[in-house]
């Protein structure tokens, strides 16, 4: 009952206001005091916070200190796991020549070759003057599927020059579609004009171009936005885990987009993000070196002089353009190609029907083998090889024949072309 009446008293205390001494009332018991110990100390009420010199310098250190640990968070979540891994493929036709396949651009359905030889995507327009019995693609049409248009123009004209045939038109930016993946405003070509009996008039309504960006002139929307008329671009800026375009056109043909590395497939470094080309050391065939750039193959019948040729003057004019001889990856190619005096050394082997596979030898040391590079039709043997010379380099084109034996892929990623023989 004592302990009670302490209590009592001292919250009386504390209502009036008299309990602010650092002493306790004495009239208050021992174990009084001690229940509150000496929580009630003057220094609560007076004690100032003081702070240290170099309080400053540690406040932007901690802030710094945060600032990298977000910014690493950041940087893991892009890296290592930009969107779930997903393989966006699409079914390709085989037209003989070529192969096409589906390209939406604002939603609108297009069938087009997807060309690695370019870097544009044109496809026809309405406002190409020439009689397309295909699809094209119809700016004035607002409005499709009940959602507003993503198409914006430009001004901006272009015109490009293929290997059998050349377009002009003009730039314009949408949403484009291969399967189900989108790329947000990507540039893109509305044919006005074409130059050229061979490839447009094949069954297709344009040419996807995904090579590397080549050198444009500077382009802006009509709402002043930089447009980037290429397709491989516009990918490498997307969230895709992979960046990588897979041809495969043994079988049901397809194209897939960010598809994951190969397992087991060669490798070839891009050596000029222009073209996906990579160096070439030799092509061999029938045993035979085209080139006699090196002692790992010799010729058969050495020297080609019974045939004419000055056979120092090839080898020192090989030795010297060596390092300017590359192999082009086309998928809009049809056949393979060749410089003129490179065919002209090619035709000089006896039995070429019967030679097996042409080799051609990168500079990595891998071989790309092509086992049906002729036709042989009532005892005649047709290489399908054609010549084409490029100025200041040796241009060697690895065009259907190729892809007809390989899965390949092109990864822009890691600058390289990888195939693994179907």
């Amino acid at each position: 009952m004592q302990l009670v009446s302490h209590l009592l008293l001292l919250c009386s205390c504390l209502a009036s206001g008299t309990f602010r001494q650092r002493k306790l009332n004495p009239q208050i018991s021992d174990n009084a005091s001690s229940l509150i110990k000496e929580s009630v100390d003057d220094s609560l009420y007076t004690t100032k916070l003081s702070l240290a010199p170099d309080h400053e310098a540690r406040r932007k250190r901690r802030i710094m200190a945060l600032k990298r640990r977000h910014s690493l968070a950041k940087r893991r979540v892009l890296i290592y796991d930009p969107v779930p891994y997903k393989d966006y493929k699409i079914k390709l036709t085989d037209h003989q020549a070529e192969y096409t396949g589906s390209l939406q651009i604002d939603g609108q359905d297009l069938s087009v070759i997807y060309d690695s030889g370019s870097s544009t995507p044109w496809v026809f327009s309405s406002l190409c003057s020439e009689d397309h019995k295909g699809s094209i693609f119809d700016e004035k049409m607002a409005v499709k599927y009940g959602q507003k248009t993503t198409y914006v123009k430009t001004p901006c004209k272009q015109s490009v020059h293929y290997g059998t045939g050349a377009l002009e038109g003009r730039l314009g930016v949408a949403d484009i579609s291969i399967g189900e993946f989108v790329l947000r405003g990507a540039g893109f070509g509305l044919i006005e004009k074409t130059d050229g009996d061979s490839v447009f008039q094949l069954a297709f309504d344009g040419i996807c171009g995904i090579a590397f960006p080549m050198n444009y002139r500077e382009c802006k929307d009509v709402n002043e936005k930089a447009v980037e008329p290429s397709l491989l671009a516009n990918i490498n800026h997307s969230n895709l885990r992979y960046k990588t375009l897979t041809f495969s056109f043994k079988g049901e043909a397809s194209m897939s987009l960010g598809m994951a590395p190969i397992e087991g497939a060669m490798s070839f470094k891009v050596d000029e993000p222009y073209y996906w080309q990579s160096p070439l050391k030799d092509i061999i065939v029938a045993g035979n070196s085209l080139f006699y750039t090196n002692k790992l193959h010799k010729s058969a019948f050495d020297p080609f002089d019974e045939f004419g040729f000055n056979l120092s003057a090839v080898r020192a004019e090989t030795q010297k353009s060596y390092a300017k001889r590359v192999v082009v990856f086309d998928t809009g190619t049809s056949i393979l190609t060749m410089p003129a005096a490179v065919i002209e050394r090619l035709q000089q082997i006896p039995n070429l029907c019967e030679s097996g596979p042409i080799k051609f030898v990168m500079s990595n040391g891998k071989t790309i083998d092509i086992e049906k590079w002729y036709e042989n039709e009532g005892g005649r043997c047709t290489p399908w090889v054609t010549d084409l010379d490029v100025n200041g380099q040796e241009v060697f084109i690895l065009g259907q024949p190729f892809f007809d034996e390989y899965l390949v892929q092109f990864d822009s990623d890691n600058m390289c072309i990888s195939a693994k023989k179907n």
